[in-house]
């Protein structure tokens, strides 16, 4: 709403992912104000630049969210959401520089990825998810690579870090806990 839904969008403001300087004096003031500057890394999560855009990625994120948040902790899925945004933002960053983006669509995929590992390697946790769901979402990354004016990168980023955090929870619980599923199962 402050922005127009991207229409008053201006690239100094704070939902906006910060320059990344790296010499000089840019870099010092990076190391002081360090947590305002990780905070507008996550902003643009918070950015969307249409009703259907904001509806649909809330979508995934309420349709995942509420089944990780059943059987792990809130902290744990806040982690994960934290985790997601930072790596998504990061590398769309990266991959296209300073042009503005949003979108809570990187946290989804990387809501997806976790999901998925856990489903595959720990069935026993009940999640309501299916491999065809899946390769849904991989196709439908697929195809945006190809469409203009997406944050693609945003996307393979919250993807591969929910892949990876997925993983190491399923160890986690399968070495260090000894346990065939990965929290509370809810069903």
């Amino acid at each position: 709403l402050a922005t127009g839904l991207g229409v008053t969008l201006r690239a100094d403001s704070p939902l906006t992912y910060p320059p990344l300087p790296t010499t000089g004096l840019g870099s010092l003031l990076l190391a002081i104000d360090g947590p305002a500057v990780f905070l507008r890394t996550l902003a643009p999560i918070l950015l969307h630049f249409s009703p259907q855009h904001l509806i649909f990625n809330l979508l995934w994120v309420w349709f995942f969210g509420r089944q990780l948040e059943r059987m792990q902790s809130k902290w744990v899925f806040f982690t994960l959401v934290l985790l997601t945004a930072f790596v998504g933002n990061t590398a769309q960053y990266l991959a296209s520089g300073a042009n503005n983006f949003g979108g809570i669509s990187g946290v989804g995929y990387g809501l997806v990825g976790y999901t998925w590992v856990i489903h595959q390697f720990m069935p026993r946790s009940y999640l309501l998810f299916t491999s065809a769901l899946f390769y849904f979402f991989i196709a439908a990354m697929t195809v945006m690579f190809l469409l203009p004016g997406i944050a693609n990168f945003a996307h393979a980023g919250g993807l591969i870090t929910g892949l990876l955090a997925g993983q190491g929870m399923t160890l986690y619980y399968k070495l260090v806990l000894k346990r065939d599923a990965v929290g509370n199962p809810w069903r």
